[in-house]
């Protein structure tokens, strides 16, 4: 079966997710074989490659404002979108499309807290299957949890308008104001 245009979109580069040789140089070290292997594979990669940092300060400081590149240069992941780009750009760089997945938290979308809550997922279509993972918390699913409403999909954060915190905090607050007036 031959990916189909919508799947091969998932095969580019987005701004945030460049295939850099840093990126080339780390991916063929992946395994080929099985498909749960290779997606253990990447997780390990990207776990062993990036310490968490999660204070506010470093979120200030990096929330959205990097691409896969720097996020690995650096070893420090200051949230779930950070190792979802990551993960993103080693699957291209092997030719696994990756599409990124914003997501709110259905309880937060719901409540009047002001503590965003989300996750970012990604979809990747491997041996003709699309698996649903969570590159920072490491779990691989065939479906999205119904606990999270799908915000928008791409190639990267920067693709589906999210640059920085700031930003973020904006689409969050919007999307919240239009998913309550569907309840």
């Amino acid at each position: 079966m031959e990916l189909n245009s919508n799947i091969k979109i998932f095969l580019l580069e987005g701004e945030q997710t460049k295939i850099t040789e840093r990126l080339k140089t780390l991916a063929p070290v992946l395994v080929k074989t099985d498909e749960i292997i290779s997606i253990l594979s990447v997780f390990k990669a990207v776990h062993k490659r990036l310490e968490p940092e999660y204070s506010q300060e470093a979120k200030n400081k990096f929330l959205r404002v990097r691409t896969a590149d720097e996020i690995l240069k650096s070893g420090i992941a200051c949230s779930c979108s950070d190792y979802a780009l990551v993960t993103i750009a080693l699957f291209r760089a092997r030719k696994i499309p990756a599409v990124y997945v914003e997501t709110f938290r259905r309880k937060w979308l719901e409540s009047n807290d002001e503590f965003i809550e989300g996750q970012i997922f990604v979809e990747i279509f491997i041996n003709k299957k699309l698996l649903v993972i969570n590159p920072e918390g490491t779990c691989i699913r065939g479906w999205h949890d119904n606990r999270f409403i799908i915000y928008k999909k791409g190639l990267d954060s920067w693709d589906i308008g999210i640059k920085n915190k700031e930003n973020l905090l904006q689409v969050a607050s919007k999307f919240r104001e239009e998913f309550k007036k569907t309840l």
